[in-house]
């Protein structure tokens, strides 16, 4: 089934429309008649499921960035205080 969002497909407007789509009106509807399966696909989805993983995965990558590069400057400078003051 084709449902058609409002807005241009990658504005907040169509992202509200996927979001009442996936949390409301699918569970409402389908959601409803047991054994059945359902998905949303298409451009929106996957852009702000791509934009929702970036966001999930920013504090892991900064977390493992800084741990990195304290690793190096300690390596380094042989200085707990220079990688400490470098990365706070």
């Amino acid at each position: 089934m084709n449902v058609q969002l409002a807005g241009n497909g990658q504005d907040s407007t169509s992202f509200n429309a996927l979001t009442t789509l996936r949390d409301r009106d699918l569970p409402a509807t389908l959601g409803r008649v047991p054994g059945i399966s359902y998905a949303v696909a298409g451009g929106t989805a996957a852009s702000h499921d791509t934009i929702q993983t970036v966001h999930d995965n920013a504090p892991r990558v900064f977390a493992v960035v800084a741990v990195l590069a304290f690793v190096v400057l300690l390596a380094g400078f042989r200085s707990i205080v220079i990688p400490a003051v470098s990365i706070v």
